[in-house]
């Protein structure tokens, strides 16, 4: 917008610099009319007054228009100060928001201790009490007490991984781990709750890809597992599909791409972009059937 109102107000002081030229034209094409048209008859005195009027005319005329254009003048440096001044406050803010997200994050990711600790208590609190517990309500109770403690567990550790990730402290180890095991513990770890939803979980491992790889194997299966879970969640029937193969392999590496089909609801054109954004969930409706932090696939 400021670039068509600057457009806008060229044009109009070059309208203004055209009208005084052509004024000052049209004085010089009426006084050569007048000197033409008077003749012999009309005196020097007739002629001098008629020129002293039509230079008054164009005087008065041309000082209207140069005062229009010295307000023009004004208004489009007053318009700039305004600029430069909303631009400066628009960059300190947007370095202050930055800011506090980084000391957010650090702030996040520096804490995983203290509270992974407290949980991994509360975990092993737990499972002494369901080792040595009888009763059958009572082991009910614990064992509800467990999974939410395992799903708040989950939760922490998705936060940390996102904050140290923004804080720029996530870092890769490296390892050897076989690609098929990796992923067929992914797929057993979520099997009892696949089939609790009548789901069928497959993997389909390329037959060209090297039987032992080296990298992040703990980064690789949360992803997997994420995905997995993600697939889980929103199917209601048929199968979820794990495929792994080599998209490009050379003398220093392999490429994989792993991919996860499922037969759940779907996506939308709009869902697809907010995807993978951070605690963004996709159905936001008050009463949303799928839980979540919205952290999973951002991971």
């Amino acid at each position: 917008m400021p670039e068509t109102r600057q457009g806008g107000e060229g044009r109009e002081v070059a309208a203004l610099k055209a009208e005084i030229v052509r004024l000052n034209k049209v004085v010089h094409a009426l006084m050569e009319r007048v000197e033409r048209s008077a003749g012999p008859q009309a005196s020097d005195f007739s002629l001098f007054q008629t020129a002293i009027m039509l230079e008054d005319q164009v005087s008065v005329r041309t000082a209207e228009l140069q005062g229009a254009l010295r307000e023009i003048e004004q208004h489009r440096h007053h318009r700039e100060e305004l600029v430069a001044s909303r631009t400066a406050e628009l960059a300190a803010a947007r370095d202050a928001a930055e800011a506090a997200n980084r000391a957010k994050s650090v702030f996040l990711s520096s804490v995983s201790h203290e509270l992974r600790t407290p949980m991994n208590g509360i975990m092993g609190m737990t499972r002494l009490a369901l080792s040595r517990a009888h009763d059958p309500q009572q082991i009910v109770y614990l064992d509800k007490c467990m999974g939410a403690a395992k799903q708040l567990l989950g939760i922490i550790n998705n936060i940390i991984d996102v904050s140290q990730i923004e804080a720029e402290r996530m870092t890769l180890a490296e390892s050897d781990f076989v690609l098929r095991q990796l992923i067929g513990d992914c797929l057993a770890q979520d099997d009892d709750k696949a089939r609790a939803k009548g789901l069928q979980l497959c993997l389909d491992v390329s037959p060209t890809l090297p039987g032992a790889l080296r990298g992040d194997a703990l980064r690789l299966r949360q992803i997997v597992a994420n995905f997995v879970g993600n697939a889980i969640q929103f199917s209601a029937r048929g199968q979820v599909v794990v495929r792994a193969s080599a998209m490009h392999e050379d003398s220093q590496g392999i490429l994989l791409r792993i991919e996860v089909s499922d037969q759940g609801i779907g996506l939308s054109d709009e869902q697809r972009e907010q995807l993978f954004k951070a605690f963004t969930q996709l159905d936001r409706s008050p009463a949303h059937r799928h839980a979540g932090t919205g952290l999973g696939l951002v991971i």
